[in-house]
């Protein structure tokens, strides 16, 4: 999972006019940028996961309809 960190914040907090104005926008920016990353990530952690037998996701504990759970677990609170 990939994990990226700006401090364009902290640089804008003192900035003045034109610059703080967009230093929100930039770091919305970001963020999104981020989330594009681990979504894309998970992704290929499920293909990866479908790719495999159903024995080897047993062995696992898992099966085809628990793999998306599995992966975003920390997302959807399951």
């Amino acid at each position: 999972m990939a994990t990226i960190t700006t401090n364009a914040g902290a640089r804008a907090a003192g900035a003045t006019g034109k610059r703080a104005q967009r230093a929100p926008f930039w770091t919305r920016v970001l963020d999104f940028l981020a989330e594009v990353g681990e979504l894309r990530a998970r992704s290929a952690q499920v293909q990866a996961l479908m790719a495999l037998s159903d024995e080897q996701l047993a062995k696992r504990g898992l099966t085809r309809d628990t793999i998306v759970t599995h992966v975003f677990r920390d997302k959807m609170y399951l």
